[in-house]
């Protein structure tokens, strides 16, 4: 249970990492190796799952899944704000690339760090573009 619950908070700091790192990306257009090895520079570093980190990272750079995300919104994901748009890329990663991981949890995490990082109602733009991202998903899968 306790290895379970810490591979739970380590997964939540590296979404967390993560969603700052791409931040980062976004504003600098740094290499994302450059980026990877300052964060691992931190103390922080040492308590997150980094292979996750890094797949994330990854992901949100190099597979992004901004067309069907915009499908969700009514602009285009490039007038989203930075931290907000971050938080998108990384959760509609896990909802469509990873099976291991329910669809509620990748958007409540979102959540969570849209709460903490964005404007008082990022949380709510968040939680019906990723809500409407997932059954789009969902239902394009058993097509």
């Amino acid at each position: 249970m306790a290895a379970t619950t810490e591979l739970i908070c380590a997964r939540s700091r590296a979404r967390r990492l993560a969603m700052q790192a791409v931040y980062q990306w976004q504003m600098t257009n740094q290499e994302v190796d450059e980026i990877i090895n300052q964060f691992m520079a931190t103390d922080y570093y040492a308590k997150i799952d980094s292979s996750y980190f890094k797949e994330l990272l990854h992901a949100a750079i190099s597979k992004p899944l901004d067309k069907q995300l915009e499908h969700c919104m009514e602009m285009s994901i490039e007038y989203v704000d930075p931290v907000e748009r971050a938080i998108l890329r990384n959760a509609a990663y896990e909802i469509a690339c990873r099976a291991d991981i329910d669809s509620a949890v990748a958007i409540t995490e979102a959540i969570h760090l849209a709460k903490k990082f964005c404007g008082s109602e990022s949380y709510r733009f968040i939680n019906g573009v990723l809500d409407c991202f997932a059954k789009e998903y969902a239902a394009a899968q058993t097509e």
